[in-house]
């Protein structure tokens, strides 16, 4: 099948069958009522299964559902410490991965002063109480503003901790906090709290990107960020997701890889979503190494206004769902799933309606089933993912280059309730916008669809068929590649982010050279096993612009980014 798949693509067209597409759907089911303005659902890795439920009063609840369920003493109250109100209040919890032994964990709050403060405290082995007076605080960081606070405590695999803070409030970031090195605010950071004994009861990892960066201070690991209320880790591959608030334009989820050093920037207040700021003079703002999101949506008047970052899920009772990130919206309701392909790319998420609104935070329990907490209804649900099945079967997808233009065809064996294909293109195989769109014809018996794109420059484009049904659901057709300039050869992905490249060719291959776009030669290999599916495994390489040099019966080269 895989070298089926290799021969068709050289050609620029990919012809496939496909069942009715099965995409998963998310329902919400309501676990643990009687609470009072929950934020977030955490779990202690500790093999107790309990889940602990985060209450923006500053109350911390324990759930036990082998002892009894919601239990009646809370299991931290430090409601005197806390300011209540608006977006300020007891934002997250975190536990220490070694927490069953030493009994540490962590909270973020707004202390009576506003300001954002990082402490610790400590319970005893498995006991639904902690020790009340056993705080710590190791962390404060004050604010100009009362909103915008971020509020996310999460430890990496490494067990250091990252905790994301707000640009400090109003609008358009007055201070440029963001983007500014030695401020803490609208930062992703990061410290080393192994230290239990010494103030300030943490460390600064040698290992974060600005350690020794004149004029940074040390404990950032990314910057740029407006409001990242929440965001999390991939507890499998320790991939980072985050839900970035946004003003008045875009709401975004940006993801950066486990293999990430660090030093990202996010591009606020420069940058709203994916677009420049409205307001922001370009001229003048051009942050340093700009990350655009992965996705973000439109923030309008009135309707979806507030990102909340979710997870990956990584359980066992939903096997369809796995890999899939979760995110939703506070006003409107909606979700938004989207799953890594094997190439490294993402498609445009799926938007689900109609669900819970004013569901400000999700969490893990120890076994990945995922939780969503709504202030609407002061309730935590657990995430429920089924399969269900569009109605439309797809019999071929092609592309072809022709005068000036792309020609996209497709067949559909059969349509129900289908209401139009809306045909998207991408110059790097990862990020795509809309071309145009077809109506379906509605056709039980299938019909025979084409569109032209018209084109002006010569680079390759890729194609992709979003496929949307009269109730607003859609999914995604396999990808067409058209070269704009026929070589014989397809390299993929264009941006590389797991070390992989393939090259796809019905040509001799005598050597493969990769070279920076100063002309340094970094990787080469010679060996191989004639024409067809080649997979290149490269080494560890800086980020940035690499030209792939083919070399064969003629040389041909291709543009890639090392991300």
């Amino acid at each position: 099948m895989k070298n089926l798949y290799a021969l068709l693509l050289l050609t620029g067209s990919i012809f496939f069958a496909v069942k009715p597409f099965a995409q998963p759907s998310v329902t919400y089911d309501s676990l643990i009522t009687g609470l009072s303005a929950p934020v977030e659902v955490v779990n202690a890795a500790d093999g107790s299964n309990r889940l602990f439920i985060v209450q923006q009063d500053g109350v911390i609840r324990v759930y036990d559902a082998a002892n009894g369920g919601l239990q009646a003493a809370p299991f931290l109250n430090i409601s005197s410490t806390v300011t209540y109100g608006g977006e300020r209040g007891l934002l997250s919890a975190a536990f220490h991965p070694a927490y069953e032994v030493n009994g540490y964990f962590f909270v973020y709050y707004n202390n009576l002063g506003g300001d954002v403060t990082i402490a610790r405290y400590h319970a005893n082995g498995l006991s639904n109480v902690a020790e009340a007076g056993s705080g710590v605080v190791f962390l404060t960081i004050p604010k100009p503003f009362d909103n915008h606070n971020g509020g996310h405590l999460q430890f990496a695999k490494d067990s250091t901790l990252f905790f994301a803070t707000g640009d400090g409030g109003s609008g358009n970031d007055p201070f440029n906090n963001a983007q500014d090195s030695t401020s803490l605010l609208g930062k992703m950071i990061r410290i080393d709290v192994s230290n239990f004994t010494t103030p300030p009861y943490y460390t600064i990892p040698t290992s974060n990107p600005f350690y020794n960066t004149p004029n940074f201070d040390k404990r950032i690991w990314a910057r740029g960020l407006r409001n990242p209320y929440r965001w999390s880790f991939d507890r499998l591959t320790g991939d980072m997701w985050i839900g970035d608030v946004g003003q008045g334009a875009k709401e975004e989820v940006n993801f950066r890889s486990a293999a990430s050093a660090g030093g990202e920037n996010y591009g606020w207040r420069c940058y709203e979503g994916s677009i420049r700021t409205p307001g922001i003079d370009a001229a003048t703002c051009n942050p340093l190494n700009y990350f655009p999101p992965l996705f973000d949506y439109n923030n309008p008047a009135s309707g979806s206004s507030s990102v909340v970052g979710g997870y990956v899920y990584r359980g066992t009772e939903y096997p369809f769902f796995v890999g899939y990130y979760i995110a939703a919206d506070v006003y409107s309701g909606n979700i938004y799933l989207v799953k890594q392909n094997d190439n490294g790319s993402f498609p445009l998420p799926t938007v689900r309606t109609g669900l819970q609104n004013f569901v400000v935070g999700f969490g893990e329990g120890e076994d990945g089933t995922l939780y969503a907490v709504s202030q609407a209804t002061n309730v935590v649900y657990k995430v429920v993912a089924s399969i269900i099945t569009l109605p439309v079967t797809l019999s071929s997808f092609t592309g072809k280059k022709i005068a000036n233009a792309n020609e996209l065809r497709w067949i559909t064996a059969s349509e129900q309730n289908t209401a139009k294909f809306i045909l998207e293109f991408s110059d790097d195989g990862n990020r795509y916008v809309t071309a145009g769109e077809v109506i379906a014809s509605g056709n039980n018996g299938g019909t025979s669809y084409s569109f032209t794109h018209a084109v002006t420059s010569s680079t390759a484009l890729f194609y992709r068929l979003r496929i949307v049904e009269r109730d607003g659901s859609s999914s995604y057709s396999s990808i067409v590649k058209i070269n704009g300039k026929e070589n014989g050869y397809q390299v993929y992905p264009t941006i590389v982010r797991h070390g992989k490249l393939y090259i796809n060719t019905n040509r001799i291959i005598n050597s493969i050279q990769v070279v920076t776009s100063n002309g340094n030669l970094v990787f080469q290999k010679n060996t191989f096993t004639g024409a067809g599916l080649q997979t290149i495994q490269l080494p560890s390489l800086a980020k940035g612009m690499y030209v792939v040099r083919i070399i064969g019966k003629e040389i041909a080269s291709e543009k890639i980014v090392i991300d």
